[in-house]
């Protein structure tokens, strides 16, 4: 089984997206078997949860299940157990590489891993919802790629 590793700033908005979205494509791939997701953050406030806009834009895609989800903070065993972990940005990816690096192989950005060149995805962090929904809407696009990339027909 893989194992997908989202990580963003605060684990409130970016990562709780892509890590929702890609359950949902898993799901309806009927794939819970062969790919499991999950998110976490590099400076978590502990308890916190998803912004209102990520919760308010998840549910429009069919995806209630992030409103109660708490933020996660980034450590060794997390990193250990992901097969694969993607970063909304070069600067998280840098941050993760020079504190992790051990795990050289596995870390890369969501758009790095998923179309094989540089990019970061725009954080909605206290923005509107358009925004967000902007932003669901790229994630959606690199994470449909990324399972492909997973060796993972549709």
């Amino acid at each position: 089984m893989k194992s997908v590793l989202f990580v963003c700033t605060g684990n409130t908005c970016r990562s709780v997206m892509a890590e929702a979205i890609m359950k949902k494509i898993i799901a309806e791939k009927n794939m819970d078997d062969k790919i499991q997701a999950s998110s976490a953050g590099i400076f978590v406030v502990p308890n916190d949860r998803a912004s209102f806009q990520a919760v308010e834009v998840m549910g429009e895609y069919g995806i209630n299940n992030i409103k109660g989800q708490k933020a996660r903070q980034i450590n060794f065993s997390i990193l250990n157990d992901a097969s694969v972990v993607l970063t909304m940005t070069a600067g998280h990816k840098k941050l993760l590489l020079d504190r992790y690096p051990v795990f050289k192989d596995k870390i890369f950005t969501l758009i790095e891993y998923a179309d094989g060149r540089e990019g970061d995805i725009e954080d909605p962090y206290g923005q509107g919802i358009e925004v967000y929904r902007r932003c669901a809407s790229e994630l959606k696009k690199y994470l449909a790629k990324t399972v492909y990339k997973l060796g993972y027909a549709w």
